[in-house]
């Protein structure tokens, strides 16, 4: 598997580090900093973030400092 962008931080609107994401062909891994395995009761904010990046809706958000 080829990897199209490595591991970087993903923010929410409040350009708070919500975690990391990693983009692989075909494949793309994500967590979410400070939770546990029940990431929709844990971090619902972010829980609906990636939810939306998912389904199309909106894009990753990165820091401002951020920049590939």
């Amino acid at each position: 598997m080829n990897i199209r962008r490595s591991w970087r931080p993903w923010v929410s609107a409040s350009q708070n580090i919500s975690g990391m994401v990693w983009e692989l062909d075909g494949i793309t891994f994500a967590s979410v900093r400070g939770a546990g395995h029940m990431v929709p009761s844990d971090k619902p904010v972010e829980a609906e973030e990636i939810l939306n990046v998912f389904l199309g809706k909106k894009d990753w958000q990165f820091p401002d400092y951020y920049e590939e």
